[in-house]
């Protein structure tokens, strides 16, 4: 990833701008941003992560008031940008190390909180438009790397528990030894006890080790990226602790963190998995949404369904722009209204959803329907 002085045409902050004009406008001093391309030393992004927290005490507070509700303080670049740029470099090409740095500064601060049990504050960064990559885009340039992607939820799993402190007893003596457990699906285990110093088979201590919850997603590229007969690109979405149970299929969401790989279970194999270690998400758009209808709005509603020509207005709102069509488009209007689960006499049932496939040549607008589609009921 580049660094901000290098790439400041294509990053945009919230209102736009590029980070040129957001310094120019907003702010006359700026840190001087070095080009060594080192990493900043921890115990300096520690101090400024702590001066940085208490510009954020408020906002702190008022997280800590809703504690375990809310545990996560957000953060906006723009905000991070103003305080100190050369930050902003170290997020985007060091994540790990600068988020683990604020999470440690945030929860050294002492906030009192109304739990009781053990109290985990997060820090949630928000990153401008300008970071956004394709998720077709997302290659090994970006393992390890803070950016965001936008994407429409097609698998959502259930919230499980995940080992991310595991301690482990020796066998031989008793010694029990705390490993903090990388973002993978592998469980760390030592090998060789410290006091004994013997090569052994730790156990695991469910019950001393620490968990917190984790879910993971699966997104692909909203429809309107594809041209022609493209297929959307998938990749999965890892998310932790106040981020889970938040989203469901069919959402569409934005999602910032850092591209992490799954070694490959034969170790002959070079090929990894990837996934992006999910920091914040912002749901852009939900599948479905209360809709409050006043009295008006429901006679109009009866009015329109009394029209014999219904159906016909129906299928003609599908993408109107495109010509002919009309049995898809009636198929596709069906499917949107969906029927009614019943049971027959032998018992068996038939679920009221159905399921359309669409075959045709690439660029006979099989993609501009099903897009006409979603923009009338997501």
């Amino acid at each position: 990833m580049s660094k901000t002085n290098k790439n400041n045409a294509d990053i945009k902050n919230n209102t736009g701008n590029t980070v040129d004009e957001f310094a120019e406008d907003n702010f006359a001093e700026v840190e001087s941003i070095t080009n060594s391309g080192e990493s900043m030393p921890e115990d300096k992004i520690k101090s400024l992560a702590e001066k940085f927290i208490t510009l954020k005490k408020d906002a702190l507070l008022e997280v800590a008031k809703d504690y375990p509700k809310k545990k996560s303080l957000l953060v906006d670049y723009s905000e991070l940008f103003k305080f100190n740029a050369q930050l902003c470099d170290e997020l985007v090409d060091f994540p790990d190390k600068v988020i683990r740095l604020f999470e440690e500064a945030v929860n050294e601060q002492n906030t009192p909180v109304n739990f009781e049990g053990d109290v985990q504050f997060h820090v949630r960064f928000m990153l401008p438009k300008g970071f956004n990559v394709n998720i077709r885009d997302v290659t090994s340039e970006y393992i390890n790397k803070f950016f965001c992607v936008d994407g429409v939820i097609t698998r959502v799993s259930d919230v499980l528990p995940k080992v991310y402190v595991g301690v482990f007893q020796c066998p031989i003596c008793g010694k029990r030894k705390e490993i903090y457990q990388e973002k993978n699906r592998n469980l760390v285990v030592p090998s060789v006890c410290d006091d004994c110093k013997k090569t052994v088979k730790f156990k695991l201590l469910p019950e001393e080790s620490k968990f917190l919850d984790i879910q993971r997603l699966e997104i692909q590229e909203p429809l309107e990226v594809l041209r022609g007969g493209e297929e959307a690109r998938k990749i999965e979405i890892w998310l932790t602790d106040d981020l889970t149970g938040k989203v469901l299929p069919g959402n569409i969401i934005n999602v910032a963190g850092v591209m992490k790989l799954i070694p490959p279970k034969d170790i002959n194999d070079a090929v990894y998995r990837k996934f992006i270690d999910a920091n914040n998400v912002n749901v852009i758009d939900r599948e479905f949404i209360e809709v409050d209808l006043s009295e008006d709005d429901i006679k109009k509603i009866k009015e329109f369904a009394k029209s014999p020509d219904v159906v016909e207005k129906f299928v003609s709102s599908i993408s109107p722009t495109i010509y002919g069509y009309k049995e898809i488009k009636e198929a596709m209007a069906l499917q949107l209204f969906g029927g009614s689960k019943f049971e027959l006499p032998d018992k068996t049932k038939t679920r009221g959803e159905t399921h359309l496939l669409l075959i045709g040549d690439p660029g006979v607008a099989k993609s501009k329907l099903l897009i006409g589609a979603s923009n009338i009921a997501p």
